[in-house]
């Protein structure tokens, strides 16, 4: 056995993932006009329901999916202003396009 293994107690279960975020402000000037924006960058862990003998046993993680948001700030009522969604990539990602 190499010694780069011992220190590392090998019994220890796997750490669970967790959501991580990331938050930066910036600005830009477009046509003479300066714009303020919130860049978010992070992981979201999605989990499965766990269920011993009809019991819940919490949650489980699935998957960590990462992301990258854009705000302007200032943008006033946010429910009018549109999103996107941009899927690239990765195991499964031909199955979210329809062939």
């Amino acid at each position: 056995m190499s010694e780069e293994g011992k220190g590392q107690p090998e019994d220890l279960p796997p750490e669970e993932p967790e959501d991580r975020l990331s938050i930066t402000q910036h600005s830009v000037t477009i046509d003479q006009q300066e714009i303020h924006y919130t860049v978010t960058a992070g992981t979201i862990v999605l989990k499965e329901e766990q269920e011993k003998d009809s019991k819940s046993g919490g949650e489980k993680a699935k998957a960590s999916v990462f992301f990258v948001a854009y705000t302007l700030d200032n943008a006033g009522d946010t429910t009018k202003r549109p999103i996107t969604f941009s899927f690239n990539g990765g195991p499964g990602s031909s199955s979210v396009w329809d062939s």
